[in-house]
C-alpha cells in the first residue's frame, strides 16, 4: 500500500511537470508515459518466475534497491533537465515496486482458505487502490505548500494583481494566468510560457471571447458572429409582432409564437 501511495503521488508530480513546465500536450505526455505501464507489466510477468527461484525477501530487497535508484534519478531531473531521464527513472521505480504488489497479493492469497479467497483478494485490491489515493492526496498537499512556500516572496513585478495571486496557488493556475498575459508578463507567471511560442503581438481574449471559442475549420464559422439564415427565393417576409391584449407576442426561432403576460404566466 505504501509503495503505490509513493507511486500515486510521483505520478501526479510527473504529469505537472511533462505538461506544464516542458510544455507537452496530454497526448505527448500519455506516450512518454507508456515505457513505465509496459515495465510494470514485464516486470509482474516475471515476478513469479523469479520467485520459484529465489526466496521472497531477496526478490523484494532487490525490488526496493531498484526503486530506490529510480527515486534518486527522479530527484536529479532538474539538474540534468531531460524527459528521457525523468522516464528512465520513472521506468525504474515501477520495476521496483511491481514484485511488491505481485508478492504481497500472493502472499495474502496462499494463506486464506479457499473459501475466503474472494474476499482476500478484494481486500487486498482494496488497499492498493486506497495507497494510491493517500499518496496523491498526502504527496500533492506537501508539494502544494513546497511550491507556495518557495514562490510567495517571488517578485513579479508588472503582472496583474489577480494573476499574481493565481501564479503564487499553485502550478497550474499559474499557467492558465499567463496564458491570458503578453509574453513578456506571462513568463514571469509561467517559464512554459516560452515554450510554447506565444508571443506579445497576440493580445489575450477577453472574457466575452473565450467564452465562446471558435469552432474547429471542418465547421462552418461561428466565432462570435450573429446566426442569420438564409431567405428563400420568393419567401415573403414575417410580419412583425404586435402587442396583444395584455402581453405581447415574441417569435421563436422556430417560427413558433409565444405570449408573455406582464404580470401573468406565460
Amino acid at each position: 500500500m505504501f509503495g503505490l501511495g509513493t507511486v500515486g503521488g510521483i505520478y501526479l508530480f510527473v504529469t505537472q511537470y511533462l505538461q506544464l513546465v516542458r510544455g507537452l500536450t496530454p497526448l505527448a505526455a500519455g506516450l512518454w508515459l507508456l515505457p513505465p505501464a509496459g515495465a510494470l507489466i514485464l516486470a509482474s510477468m516475471l515476478t513469479p518466475i523469479l520467485a520459484r527461484k529465489r526466496e521472497p525477501r531477496f526478490i523484494v530487497a532487490a525490488a526496493l534497491a531498484v526503486a530506490t535508484v529510480g527515486y534518486l534519478t527522479l530527484a536529479f531531473v532538474e539538474a540534468v533537465s531531460g524527459v528521457p531521464v525523468l522516464v528512465s527513472g520513472f521506468v525504474l521505480v515501477h520495476v521496483g515496486i511491481s514484485p511488491l504488489m505481485v508478492l504481497g497479493t500472493d502472499l495474502v492469497i496462499g494463506v486464506t482458505p479457499p473459501a475466503q479467497a474472494g474476499s482476500a483478494a478484494a481486500m487486498s485490491e482494496t488497499s492498493m487502490e486506497f495507497g494510491i489515493a493517500i499518496g496523491i492526496a498526502v504527496l500533492g498537499v506537501l508539494g502544494a505548500a513546497a511550491y507556495r512556500a518557495d514562490v510567495v516572496d517571488a517578485s513579479l513585478p508588472g503582472v496583474p494583481a489577480q494573476a499574481r495571486q493565481a501564479a503564487k496557488d499553485s502550478l497550474g493556475t499559474a499557467d492558465a494566468a499567463a496564458a491570458d498575459l503578453p509574453a513578456p508578463l506571462g513568463e514571469r507567471c509561467s517559464a512554459p510560457l516560452a515554450r510554447r511560442s506565444r508571443t506579445a503581438s497576440t493580445p489575450p481574449l477577453s472574457p466575452a471571447r473565450r467564452s465562446r471559442p471558435c469552432s474547429p475549420s471542418w465547421r462552418r464559422p461561428r466565432c462570435d458572429r450573429p446566426r442569420s439564415r438564409p431567405r428563400r427565393i420568393g419567401a415573403r417576409p414575417r410580419p412583425a409582432t404586435a402587442w396583444s391584449g395584455e402581453g405581447y407576442g415574441v417569435r421563436h426561432p422556430r417560427g413558433r409564437e409565444r405570449l408573455f403576460v406582464v404580470g401573468g404566466s406565460s
